[in-house]
């Protein structure tokens, strides 16, 4: 528990900018501080559930849930409550909604997954697993203050939340606007620096030549999300794109490894370069990963399952030379 400090010098230069408007970190700290009135009457520990938000008032929410030492569920569009014990639910279309609850979260922050079985899991999070995935990524790429970053995934989810915490951290620019469908429509409109892509993005982007234009002038397209198919790695080395192909997980806080930007696998499966904060091990059940960004455990079917120093990672099997 605690705060998620944010890394700007100069708090008056802009945090956020959308279609609308633009905000200062300064004008985002004062929102955080007047949207603190909707969690009064919680205890530490207490669990706020966050339903039909923007992006931008989500974040707000999130940063005064835990400068009150609370923890927060950002629920995607449509997804039922989870089976997790929660004392309030704040929502952007309908009356906050509370309930008695005493249990008190050591996690932070809970991301909804699916598990194997189909079940949903909550899997939990402490700022400090955010924030040492989040510094890990600011370092590989040189994300520095003056850059910008496109919010082009879901911060319901690991992906598109990390870009929210890694921007905050940094002091750099959020770029927003709209739902994930209007990202060409975005690229008319701003000159990210970075952008986080899943591949189907990238293939729909660059079937517009004027979108192939800004992609260039990024500094780092990290793709990943979902195995990248060599035409699309093929279409992307020829147009000398910025990409860099990234694995990761909810799990992991986001990123495990990653390629420089512009270098490709050699290898079929090759994910890239083990970041340093992780260590690999090979056990007989398979690859485990530890490290200071690992979650701390799982609530499925109202039972938290803590996890233990490592984790198995389900879909990896070789590691070679410091790459998955």
């Amino acid at each position: 528990m605690g705060e998620l400090r944010v890394g700007a010098k100069d708090l008056s230069q802009i945090f956020w900018r959308d279609r609308d408007n633009s905000l200062s970190f300064t004008a985002m700290l004062r929102e955080v501080q007047a949207s603190q009135t909707f969690m009064q009457g919680l205890t530490k520990g207490s669990l706020v559930l966050l339903q039909d938000f923007s992006p931008k008032i989500t974040w707000i929410l999130m940063l005064s849930a835990w400068s009150r030492d609370l923890a927060v569920l950002p629920l995607p569009a449509g997804a039922a409550v989870p089976d997790i014990p929660w004392a309030r639910i704040l929502s952007g279309s309908h009356s906050p909604v509370d309930q008695t609850c005493d249990f008190n979260h050591s996690c932070d922050l809970y991301l909804l997954t699916s598990g194997s079985t189909g079940a949903p899991k909550a899997v939990g999070h402490t700022l400090q697993t955010l924030e040492t995935s989040a510094r890990a990524t600011i370092h590989f790429y040189d994300f520095r203050s003056d850059d910008s970053w496109l919010l082009s995934l879901d911060p319901s989810h690991i992906g598109g939340l990390q870009i929210l915490v890694r921007v905050w951290l940094a002091g750099g620019q959020l770029l927003y606007w709209g739902e994930p469908k209007e990202l060409a429509d975005a690229l008319k409109h701003f000159e990210p620096s970075f952008l986080s892509l899943v591949p189907t993005q990238l293939f729909l982007l660059l079937e517009n030549p004027s979108v192939q234009e800004k992609l260039k002038t990024a500094k780092a397209l990290l793709l990943g999300g979902a195995k990248t198919q060599t035409t699309l790695m093929d279409k992307a080395r020829a147009l000398s794109l910025p990409v860099s192909i990234t694995y990761g997980s909810s799990e992991t806080a986001s990123q495990i490894s990653a390629f420089p930007i512009r270098s490709y696998p050699e290898d079929d499966g090759d994910v890239g370069q083990v970041l340093p904060i992780w260590a690999i091990s090979s056990t007989p059940k398979g690859l485990e990963i530890s490290g200071s960004a690992l979650f701390k455990g799982y609530f499925q079917s109202g039972e938290w399952r803590p996890t233990g120093a490592t984790f198995l990672l389900p879909d990896r099997g070789d590691y070679r030379n410091g790459h998955l």
